[in-house]
């Protein structure tokens, strides 16, 4: 959990650090007095963050954000809710919008259908509130599994 909400933290900062500086100033995250893990495993997450920012640099140039609040009213259940959370990154990419959401879970599901429902009613929630925002713009849903680096597509109907 720890290293999850590290490589979390690390992500939502690093766009706005030149590229340049990007691996020092990892390392000079990761080795605050609050950090409690061994060299070991910090390098591991350096390497984690560096690997995610190089196979999928779009998710972090300046037409993404990083930690966007969002609230709204949703239908969940045939039933309309008043929800509210943040969006760990928004991306503008040509006509679309991708929401991506980050988890760390050690054993990545391989598909869609392996996914935890809880996962896909974020994701649910998060493209409802931002259609009723960006009415001509093709919203899609992503998962960024931090362990193995998949992107996955999330059919959200």
């Amino acid at each position: 959990l720890q290293i999850g909400i590290i490589i979390h933290r690390c992500l939502e900062f690093i766009p706005d650090i030149e590229p340049k500086n990007r691996e020092s100033a990892i390392k000079n995250y990761l080795y605050l007095p609050h950090i409690k893990l061994n060299t070991v495993d910090k390098n591991k997450i350096l390497a984690k963050i560096l690997d995610v920012i190089n196979e999928y640099p779009y998710l972090f140039d300046e037409n993404s954000k990083a930690e966007i609040p969002v609230s709204g009213v949703v239908k969940i259940d045939d039933e309309k809710r008043l929800v509210s959370g943040f969006i760990d990154r928004l991306c503008f990419i040509d006509d679309e919008i991708w929401i991506v959401d980050y988890k760390s879970n050690i054993n990545p599901p391989s598909n869609q259908n392996e996914v935890p429902l809880v996962y896909i009613r974020q994701l649910e929630i998060y493209k409802q509130i931002i259609e009723q925002i960006y009415l001509d713009k093709q919203v899609k849903t992503k998962l960024l599994w931090t362990y193995n680096l998949d992107l996955m597509d999330i059919a959200i109907k």
